[in-house]
Protein backbone atom coordinates (compact mmCIF):
# COMPACT_ATOMS: atom_id res chain seq x y z
CA UNK A 1 0.00 0.00 0.00
CA UNK A 2 1.58 3.35 -0.95
CA UNK A 3 1.65 6.27 1.62
CA UNK A 4 -0.85 9.03 0.89
CA UNK A 5 0.53 11.88 -0.57
CA UNK A 6 0.12 15.36 0.98
CA UNK A 7 -0.69 18.80 -0.90
CA UNK A 8 -1.32 22.31 -0.14
CA UNK A 9 -1.96 24.00 2.46
CA UNK A 10 -3.47 27.02 0.53
CA UNK A 11 -4.62 30.15 2.87
CA UNK A 12 -3.65 32.43 5.49
CA UNK A 13 -1.17 31.64 8.61
CA UNK A 14 -3.57 32.42 11.39
CA UNK A 15 -5.43 29.41 13.99
CA UNK A 16 -3.52 25.91 14.84
CA UNK A 17 -1.91 23.31 12.98
CA UNK A 18 -4.50 20.06 12.54
CA UNK A 19 -3.69 16.69 10.89
CA UNK A 20 -6.80 14.27 9.42
CA UNK A 21 -4.97 12.11 7.64
CA UNK A 22 -6.50 8.92 6.36
CA UNK A 23 -7.07 6.46 9.55
CA UNK A 24 -4.96 3.50 7.77
CA UNK A 25 -4.98 1.56 3.95
CA UNK A 26 -8.23 1.55 2.38
CA UNK A 27 -9.90 4.20 4.45
CA UNK A 28 -11.99 6.90 2.43
CA UNK A 29 -13.71 9.82 3.09
CA UNK A 30 -17.56 9.31 4.32
CA UNK A 31 -18.89 12.50 4.89
CA UNK A 32 -18.06 15.86 5.32
CA UNK A 33 -19.43 18.48 7.63
CA UNK A 34 -19.06 22.58 6.69
CA UNK A 35 -19.85 25.51 8.73
CA UNK A 36 -19.94 28.00 6.45
CA UNK A 37 -21.64 31.99 5.86
CA UNK A 38 -19.82 34.74 4.08
CA UNK A 39 -15.96 32.56 4.74
CA UNK A 40 -15.78 29.01 5.66
CA UNK A 41 -16.11 28.88 9.73
CA UNK A 42 -15.52 25.22 10.48
CA UNK A 43 -15.12 22.11 8.68
CA UNK A 44 -15.21 18.30 9.87
CA UNK A 45 -14.62 15.13 8.16
CA UNK A 46 -15.55 11.44 8.62
CA UNK A 47 -13.61 8.65 7.95
CA UNK A 48 -14.91 4.92 6.87
CA UNK A 49 -12.37 2.59 7.44
CA UNK A 50 -12.69 -0.92 8.21
CA UNK A 51 -16.50 -1.08 8.74
CA UNK A 52 -16.19 1.39 11.42
CA UNK A 53 -17.24 5.51 11.27
CA UNK A 54 -14.23 7.11 12.71
CA UNK A 55 -15.37 10.71 13.61
CA UNK A 56 -12.73 13.83 13.17
CA UNK A 57 -12.65 16.59 15.21
CA UNK A 58 -14.39 19.83 14.19
CA UNK A 59 -11.79 22.10 12.82
CA UNK A 60 -12.73 25.88 13.25
CA UNK A 61 -15.07 27.21 15.77
CA UNK A 62 -19.01 27.55 14.81
CA UNK A 63 -22.01 26.98 16.82
CA UNK A 64 -24.30 28.06 14.11
CA UNK A 65 -25.72 24.93 11.76
CA UNK A 66 -23.86 22.53 8.93
CA UNK A 67 -24.05 21.47 5.75
CA UNK A 68 -23.71 17.82 5.19
CA UNK A 69 -22.15 15.81 1.99
CA UNK A 70 -22.88 12.64 2.78
CA UNK A 71 -20.90 10.37 0.13
CA UNK A 72 -22.74 7.15 -1.34
CA UNK A 73 -21.12 3.79 -1.60
CA UNK A 74 -18.23 3.86 -4.34
CA UNK A 75 -18.25 7.86 -4.56
CA UNK A 76 -15.34 9.79 -3.63
CA UNK A 77 -13.75 13.27 -3.63
CA UNK A 78 -11.74 14.00 -6.90
CA UNK A 79 -11.29 17.56 -6.23
CA UNK A 80 -11.31 20.54 -3.67
CA UNK A 81 -11.01 24.07 -5.12
CA UNK A 82 -12.05 27.67 -4.19
CA UNK A 83 -10.81 31.10 -3.05
CA UNK A 84 -8.83 32.52 0.17
CA UNK A 85 -7.09 35.63 1.18
CA UNK A 86 -6.36 35.55 4.99
CA UNK A 87 -9.00 32.47 5.48
CA UNK A 88 -10.85 29.89 3.33
CA UNK A 89 -13.66 32.16 1.65
CA UNK A 90 -15.18 29.32 -1.02
CA UNK A 91 -14.77 25.82 -1.35
CA UNK A 92 -15.94 23.69 -3.70
CA UNK A 93 -16.30 19.28 -3.44
CA UNK A 94 -16.40 17.61 -6.49
CA UNK A 95 -16.53 13.71 -6.58
CA UNK A 96 -16.28 11.13 -9.39
CA UNK A 97 -20.02 10.81 -9.76
CA UNK A 98 -20.58 15.03 -10.69
CA UNK A 99 -21.80 15.63 -7.15
CA UNK A 100 -21.03 19.46 -6.85
CA UNK A 101 -21.18 21.28 -3.44
CA UNK A 102 -20.45 24.84 -2.96
CA UNK A 103 -19.76 26.51 0.88
CA UNK A 104 -18.62 30.02 1.83
CA UNK A 105 -19.59 33.33 -0.81
CA UNK A 106 -16.61 36.12 0.55
CA UNK A 107 -14.91 36.94 -3.02
CA UNK A 108 -11.16 35.82 -1.49
CA UNK A 109 -8.68 36.92 -3.06
CA UNK A 110 -6.28 33.85 -4.51
CA UNK A 111 -7.68 30.88 -6.14
CA UNK A 112 -7.00 27.32 -4.86
CA UNK A 113 -7.34 23.68 -6.74
CA UNK A 114 -6.52 20.18 -5.52
CA UNK A 115 -7.34 17.86 -8.42
CA UNK A 116 -6.91 13.74 -7.51
CA UNK A 117 -4.91 12.12 -10.36
CA UNK A 118 -6.73 9.26 -12.11
CA UNK A 119 -6.53 6.22 -9.70
CA UNK A 120 -6.36 8.70 -6.88
CA UNK A 121 -8.71 10.37 -4.65
CA UNK A 122 -8.87 13.00 -1.77
CA UNK A 123 -8.96 11.05 1.26
CA UNK A 124 -8.19 13.35 4.12
CA UNK A 125 -7.42 17.17 5.09
CA UNK A 126 -4.54 19.01 7.08
CA UNK A 127 -3.51 22.95 7.35
CA UNK A 128 -5.04 25.55 10.21
CA UNK A 129 -8.05 26.83 11.83
CA UNK A 130 -8.90 28.87 15.17
CA UNK A 131 -12.05 31.19 14.90
CA UNK A 132 -12.61 29.93 10.93
CA UNK A 133 -10.56 27.75 8.65
CA UNK A 134 -7.75 29.52 8.25
CA UNK A 135 -5.99 27.07 5.60
CA UNK A 136 -6.62 23.64 4.00
CA UNK A 137 -4.32 21.16 2.09
CA UNK A 138 -5.24 17.44 1.30
CA UNK A 139 -4.50 14.04 1.41
CA UNK A 140 -4.32 11.97 -1.65
CA UNK A 141 -4.30 8.22 -1.65
CA UNK A 142 -4.64 5.26 -4.33
CA UNK A 143 -7.98 4.77 -4.99
CA UNK A 144 -8.34 0.73 -4.58
CA UNK A 145 -12.20 0.61 -5.15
Amino acid sequence: MTAPLRSGPSGGIGGQAFDDPPPGPGAHIREIRVWSGLSLEALQIIHGHEGELIERPKRGRSNSGFSVLKLQPGEFITEISGRYSGYIDQMEIRTNRSTVRRFGTAPGLHDFQYVAPDNYEISGIWGRAGRLLDALGIYLAPNER
